[in-house]
């Protein structure tokens, strides 16, 4: 969904102060398009997660960005409760995400990336075998409205469910591990028209 084009933008960059990994944003993030990336309440997981934020021309709601402020200007003089999250799986799922799509930007710029897809491909298969059933919510759940990530996480999803369809098949593990490569990698040079479409 598209923000309306007289909403006040003010780039991530300039918010930096309201953000810390692992504690909750206290405002939607959205690319370029106004396309939503992280919903209110969401976590930033790790700094590569907000370098592929910035990449994308991330920003926020100017009066979110100015509401948040003056909640923290209001507890600047108070404790404010530790906001320790433990990482959980579903946190995992969300972070190869951002890696993906760290992986996929390098091969738009036509780096040599086969052995990082490599390791990422056993990293993907090493998760679905953790706990095939939360890699298979994860496919089949409807996503929320981040539709400017649909090529990556459609690509993780078909990866998932090519990845246990073969083992059903009873392929090797030279098999899986090239349909896991594939499938991450179909949607490389049609990424940003799928998330227009989406």
């Amino acid at each position: 969904m598209a923000m309306a084009s007289g909403v006040d933008r003010i780039a991530l960059t300039e918010v930096y102060d309201l953000i810390k990994v692992g504690d909750p944003l206290p405002f939607r993030v959205l690319d370029a398009a106004g396309r939503m990336l992280l919903g209110q309440g969401q976590r930033l997981l790790d700094d590569g997660q907000l370098a592929m934020l910035l990449e994308r021309g991330a920003w926020v709601e100017k009066a979110q960005a100015q509401a948040a402020r003056l909640e923290r200007s209001k507890l600047s003089g108070a404790m404010v409760p530790s906001t320790y999250h433990h990482r959980t799986l579903f946190d995992t799922w969300e972070q190869r995400v951002w890696q993906l799509d760290a992986l996929l930007r390098k091969v738009q710029r036509h780096e040599k990336v086969a052995a990082e897809l490599g390791v990422f491909a056993n990293e993907q298969l090493q998760l679905i075998d953790r706990d095939a059933d939360v890699a298979l919510f994860m496919a089949v759940r409807q996503d929320d409205r981040r539709f400017a990530l649909y090529a990556l996480t459609h690509g993780i999803h078909s990866a998932t469910v090519a990845v246990l369809a073969g083992r059903q098949l009873g392929w090797s593990a030279g098999q899986l591990a090239c349909v896991a490569r594939t499938a991450l990698t179909m949607n490389v040079s049609s990424g940003k028209l799928q998330a227009v479409l989406a």
